[in-house]
């Protein structure tokens, strides 16, 4: 089968290599889709430091599973975290499920970006392989684990229904965020990006007004729209004026989300 691996910074290279065997409690997957992640890119730059194992959201076709599993079966459709918590120790029972030691020691093998890869029992175990809707695309599937994060991450802002909302960026992380608080609040959405396509999609995907930063001051016009401020800032790129845009257009008392 063929897969990717960092072999440098700036180097990724496709390789045959053998089919993963299974052990006691492993699912063999096929790829179906596997997104790029802004983390996927920075291993490649070099910026997480050497190596790393790319490609982690991830959909596929269960292909074959150990002769123990019983709840899953060759043929279904699955989507499959890379990282799962022991979910016992201090940190998970505080709901930090990231910080948990077991946490970035699990990932599927040999990584997202090849044919197939194997779901180790740990994470078999632990509900990491999750079916998939037959009306959900495995395109739709590998969005899963990104909007996922954005769910969590506005679960933890507790949105009122009734928040001004500005979203800083909108790539895919912010887009996704913008739909999502469409649902939560029916205050005023506003979102902000240089790139005039974004713009233009995150109108059409739920933001009320999307203002673009190379041509507008956006403390000023957000200031104009919500007078005091908004109520919650969601900074949804890693540029550093976003951070500046967001402690400047957020109200006295107000919340923000990085």
């Amino acid at each position: 089968m063929l897969a990717s691996f960092l072999d440098a910074p700036k180097r990724v290279t496709v390789k045959e290599i053998p089919i993963p065997k299974l052990a006691i409690g492993d699912i063999l997957v096929r790829m179906e889709a596997s997104g790029i992640c802004g983390t996927d890119l920075e291993k490649i730059e070099g910026q997480l430091g050497p190596g790393g194992i790319l490609g982690h959201e991830v959909s596929g076709t269960i292909e074959k599973v150990a002769d123990n599993i019983t709840d899953y079966k060759p043929g279904e459709r699955v989507v499959a975290h890379h990282h799962v918590p022991c979910y016992h120790c201090l940190d998970c029972s505080n709901g930090n499920y990231t910080l948990c030691h077991e946490f970035k020691k699990t990932n599927i093998d040999p990584c997202g970006f090849a044919e197939y890869f194997r779901v180790p029992q740990y994470n078999v175990a632990r509900g990491a392989v999750i079916p998939l809707p037959p009306e959900l695309l495995f395109e739709e599937g590998a969005m899963i684990e990104p909007a996922a994060c954005c769910i969590r991450a506005i679960r933890r802002a507790h949105v009122q229904k009734s928040d001004n909302v500005l979203v800083v960026g909108l790539g895919p992380t912010g887009l996704t965020q913008i739909q999502l608080l469409r649902n939560a609040t029916s205050g005023r959405i506003i979102g902000s990006d240089v790139i005039e396509a974004r713009l233009k999609l995150g109108k059409k995907l739920g933001a009320d007004e999307t203002v673009n930063a190379l041509t507008e001051d956006i403390p000023s016009h957000v200031r104009k729209l919500t007078k005091d401020g908004v109520d919650l800032a969601v900074v949804s790129t890693g540029n550093e004026k976003a951070l500046s845009q967001a402690f400047n257009s957020v109200r006295r008392g107000g919340r923000i989300l990085l």
